[in-house]
């Protein structure tokens, strides 16, 4: 899950010299010493998350309502299977990092186990609530990338729907269950862990490794726990996975006992997929807002010049100029802008008003609209 050690957990796996993919360099105020995960699968990962109509920060998406083995998924899964293959070759022993990954795990598990690879998954865990204190950190820094997840309960709904899923699919090897302040603060003891659940033999280089990369500071979002029904739910299932554990291992058994006993969020389930709808069309509207907006000035002298020509050549300029520089063939939000505009031109003001509120409506952060329509209030009064 996202915002819970995965990289460190991946720096720490390379460091017993096992390749982990195209990772590059991957730095960023974010994560000043990368994300150690593979690009090549990311964007496996995102395309399928687009395919499905959500993204990895969607916290009502949940990967328990689709069966993998369907056909229309079949692309995803030879590509899934293509990028393994281009990017470990027949390598004995491969690793790879993607937080997506972990929300995707059912069709992950699927590819996988199809293709005939031994699967021994490795499970890092941190409390929901510092999960959710990090995201709202992180969202902070950057709202116009993060600005799906800046509620705790989100964050909340997308760390238990990813660990239940993530339970209900176990495989026969069970999952080596790591807990963050166990890699910070008790980092010898969970390298032994990791040691023997991957059977490798090295361990020196990577204790070596993990001395100087880990750092008391990475466990900076403490606090308490918030209320709210997500962050219970939340709770209750993180203190049930790590009572699962014997030795550090979850066993296929002890997973989907104890997925089965989730008795909230199976009651909840069913009523999803109307959020990540909404959340997915919320995304979408608030990005094709902040496109627009960037050439917005530009677009407007074109049109306006264009009208400005009085004659019928100057005016079908001008009702092509937006889709004409954007390449575009008329997303709502352009074609309601235009609308405005042509309603202006034409005298229309009621008209012009009507559909301002209509973009104003659906994309509330697109600030052109807010400021148009409160100058038509003014003038009305």
């Amino acid at each position: 899950m996202h915002r819970s050690g995965t990289s460190a957990l991946a720096a720490i796996v390379q460091s017993f010299d096992i390749p982990i993919g195209d990772i590059g360099d991957q730095a960023s105020d974010e994560n000043p010493k990368g994300f150690f995960e593979s690009q090549t699968l990311r964007h496996v990962n995102d395309d399928l998350f687009a395919f499905l109509e959500s993204s990895w920060d969607n916290w009502a998406f949940d990967a328990g309502r689709h069966d993998f083995r369907e056909e229309h998924f079949a692309p995803f899964r030879e590509r899934a299977l293509a990028a393994i293959d281009q990017l470990f070759g027949k390598a004995a022993l491969w690793s790879v990092k993607d937080p997506r990954m972990a929300q995707l795990w059912p069709f992950w598990q699927l590819v996988l186990a199809q293709a005939g690879f031994t699967i021994r998954p490795i499970i890092i865990i941190r409390p929901p609530h510092e999960v959710a204190m990090s995201q709202i950190a992180r969202a902070s820094r950057n709202l116009r990338v993060h600005r799906e997840l800046t509620d705790e309960e989100d964050v909340a709904a997308l760390w238990a729907l990813t660990m239940l899923n993530i339970m209900e699919h176990v495989g026969p090897e069970g999952a080596l269950l790591v807990v963050h302040g166990d890699l910070v603060y008790r980092t010898g003891d969970t390298l032994d862990r990791i040691r023997a659940h991957l059977r490798v033999r090295k361990i020196k280089a990577a204790k070596d490794f993990a001395a100087g990369f880990i750092e008391q500071d990475y466990h900076r979002a403490k606090g308490e726990v918030p209320d709210g029904p997500w962050m219970t739910i939340a709770g209750r299932l993180f203190a049930d996975i790590q009572a699962a554990a014997v030795d550090g291992i979850v066993t296929q058994a002890a997973a989907a006992e104890l997925a089965a006993a989730q008795g909230d969020l199976h009651v909840i389930r069913p009523m999803l997929d109307g959020a990540r709808r909404a959340v997915w069309r919320a995304r979408e509207n608030s990005e094709e807002a902040w496109r627009y907006q960037q050439i917005l000035p530009t677009i407007e002298k074109l049109a306006d010049r264009a009208f400005k020509m009085k004659t019928d050549q100057g005016h079908a300029m001008a009702r092509s100029a937006y889709r004409h520089l954007l390449r575009v063939d008329g997303p709502q939000l352009l074609t309601l802008w235009r609308g405005v505009r042509l309603a202006k031109w034409a005298g229309d003001r009621e008209e012009a008003r009507r559909l301002l509120r209509q973009v104003v409506d659906l994309y509330p952060e697109f600030q052109p609209a807010q400021d148009a329509l409160a100058r038509s209030r003014a003038k009305k009064r």
